[in-house]
């Protein structure tokens, strides 16, 4: 077996955390160059500072930075000398030049794992959050900034393809989930299709029978194809919008679009209203939204004044600040 290349990463920011697990399998990490207030050691590999440059040994330097300081980094690292702008690489660059394996690959073998472990899971492992927990933070999170990497537990996958929530909600959601009667669901919003691959998972290990559509106004997942081979409940259906199925009754709707109230109200409007079993809203805290006419906040707890005879599910880690999971049981 080859030797592995030797890598310094230039970041310690969130794209460094994206990338680590990867970056790990294919290279050996020599140190991290600190873009921030990280000192010491991370994952086992020194942080150092530019001007330490000159005593590594090193093959590539990675740029991890932002995309959009990318350059202003090729400025920094070309003054420190042409042998090192020469070893000066982005993650595109690396992965398409050196890697046995692609980043993207790397992420659906470990994801497709989860999927099957979930499908063959007993039912006391389904409904147990432990392990439910452990299979999301396998399965790979996004990270959003730096303080979510820095702040969290080391076990945690960050991933450019993984899931946009917070993963002690999306457990908890899950676990709820999974005892459900559902043969038809659909979600409206789902950008790369990863959280609807594992929702979708939970729900098909009971019902084999289930039709998970996928609705969304551009086509922007990789490697549907992959995972409907193993997933051959879901149905992609993009471009289109919950107008497209104003008319169709669901089992379950989960609702993750556009998150302004005026297109959530809508949404929820023209398919949750009608779910058989149970409507979801991802984002019930977010309000970042706020100012598009009170956004996905102002539309749940829209939805909570108008279900006072129902159930409700809430699902959050930041309680009236940051994202979290409501649903309605009908």
């Amino acid at each position: 077996m080859a030797e592995k290349k030797k890598v310094v990463v230039w970041g310690t920011g969130r794209r460094t955390a994206m990338y680590r697990k990867w970056l790990e399998e294919n290279y050996k990490i020599v140190a991290y160059v600190s873009t921030n207030s990280i000192k010491g050691a991370i994952y086992g590999a020194k942080v150092v500072d530019p001007t330490e440059m000159e005593s590594l040994d090193m093959d590539y330097i990675l740029l991890t930075v932002e995309v959009a300081d990318i350059e202003s980094a090729k400025q920094q690292i070309a003054g420190l000398g042409k042998v090192y702008a020469d070893k000066c690489v982005t993650i595109n660059e690396l992965d398409s030049q050196t890697a046995e394996s692609d980043y993207l690959e790397f992420t659906n073998k470990r994801q497709l794992k989860v999927i099957k472990e979930i499908l063959s899971a007993t039912d006391k492992e389904i409904s147990d959050y432990d392990w439910m927990y452990s299979r999301v933070i396998e399965y790979g999170l996004f990270c959003f900034d730096e303080e979510h990497w820095h702040e969290a537990d080391e076990k945690l996958n960050w991933a450019v393809y993984g899931l946009q929530q917070v993963p002690e909600e999306f457990a908890q959601f899950c676990c709820r989930l999974s005892v459900l009667k559902i043969q038809t669901a659909a979600e409206v919003g789902v950008y790369r299709g990863r959280s609807a691959f594992f929702i979708c998972s939970i729900l098909a290990r009971k019902n084999v029978n289930l039709k998970y559509k996928m609705i969304d106004i551009a086509n922007r997942i990789d490697d549907y194809e992959l995972f409907k081979s193993v997933l051959p409940q879901l149905e992609l259906c993009i471009p289109a919008t919950s107008d497209d199925y104003r008319n169709e009754k669901f089992d379950f709707v989960f609702i993750d679009a556009d998150h302004s109230y005026d297109a959530s109200i809508k949404d929820y409007e023209n398919m949750g209203i009608a779910a058989k079993v149970l409507v979801g809203f991802h984002d019930i805290y977010a309000h970042e939204y706020d100012d598009e006419n009170g956004g996905a906040v102002r539309t749940w707890n829209e939805v909570l004044e108008r279900t006072k005879d129902r159930k409700h599910w809430i699902f959050s880690k930041y309680p009236d600040q940051w994202m979290g999971i409501g649903c309605v049981l009908m």
